[in-house]
């Protein structure tokens, strides 16, 4: 999703032309390729059985090494490449006119990115390094929580910088009774340009104009 928001804003001829009419193939594209993060562990578990894991034990030590490694680098790789990629389009999007309300979801999927880097990444990386090298478990062992911690805070970044999902969150609680929790500013008034188009006069108007014409001769 950051891509495809750095995409819209910075390229947004290449992002209606080419991403736009294909939103729904790259949607079932992502679902398969996320698919295969669940399929592959679950067909190790089954085929390759390991003894002597507990639930607390690291993906490593449940699936290998080479699993471990490629899951650790695709959430360094990918939730820093998502936070980068936010960045970009939030500062681009600052040098030309945008609504609040664009500017509210670019601001609260940037915070999202960038909390998604360093509770995810940065522990994943640590978890990355200790494939090769040897690291404290004081570092490795607060890496669920913070995966934990990442998705709760997400929820408490939506209700402050997303209007749109907190108004939609108070309606669900309240089961449709409160409506107008958030009030949606409107979006900004553009200067419009005159009409050129030749407005033709009324009867009134003509004689309104003869009669000033007159006047203006007596004086």
């Amino acid at each position: 999703m950051g891509l495809e928001r750095m995409c819209a804003v910075v390229f947004p001829t290449i992002f209606r032309k080419f991403v736009a009419p294909n939103i729904n193939l790259l949607i079932v594209f992502a679902s398969i390729f996320a698919s295969g993060f669940l399929i592959v562990p679950t067909t190790i578990t089954l085929i390759w059985p390991t003894s002597n894991v507990r639930w607390s034990c690291g993906r490593k030590a449940a699936y290998g090494a080479d699993f471990g490694l490629i899951d650790y680098s695709f959430n360094v790789i990918g939730f820093t490449a998502a936070f980068v990629f936010n960045i970009v389009a939030l500062v681009s999007s600052m040098k030309v006119q945008q609504s609040g309300r664009n500017m509210a979801k670019l601001k609260c999927y940037t915070a999202i990115a960038f909390l998604s880097t360093l509770l995810i990444s940065i522990p994943n990386l640590l978890s990355f390094i200790n494939v090769f090298i040897g690291v404290s478990n004081i570092l490795l062992t607060p890496a669920p929580i913070l995966a934990c911690a990442n998705g709760a805070v997400q929820f408490v970044v939506y209700l402050t910088f997303n209007p749109e999902f907190l108004q939609r969150f108070f309606q669900i609680i309240t089961f449709n009774r409160v409506k107008n929790i958030v009030k949606v500013k409107p979006p900004p008034n553009f200067t419009q340009v005159p009409s050129t188009s030749t407005r033709v006069p009324s009867t009134a108007s003509k004689i309104l104009a003869c009669a000033n014409g007159a006047v203006q001769f007596l004086v």
